[in-house]
């Protein structure tokens, strides 16, 4: 799950109650947080704090990198996914 920062307040919040609600049923859960919750977290990737206006792109860019080294350590092609239209545009 993306957690956003606390000082985003009832979003934060809202986000912890749906990773709590998870683990009750029993669900595994990944995160991309900013502060270190080991109890409700399976496996965890903790961001550094970030502007305000930066914060909801960081988890992103960590979750890009994750899926690049994944699939290079399993030894996948990672600029060519099966069953993705591509188009060009030439101007």
């Amino acid at each position: 799950m993306f957690v956003p920062p606390p000082a985003t307040g009832d979003l934060h919040a809202m986000t912890m109650s749906s990773v709590e609600e998870v683990k009750a049923r029993g669900g595994f859960v990944f995160g991309f947080t900013f502060e270190p919750a080991d109890e409700l977290f399976d496996e965890q990737i903790v961001l550094s704090t970030a502007h305000p206006l930066a914060a909801p792109f960081l988890p992103l860019v960590a979750a890009q990198l994750l899926a690049y080294f994944t699939a290079t350590a399993l030894k996948r092609n990672v600029d060519k996914p099966r069953s993705l239209a591509k188009s060009v545009t030439v101007a």
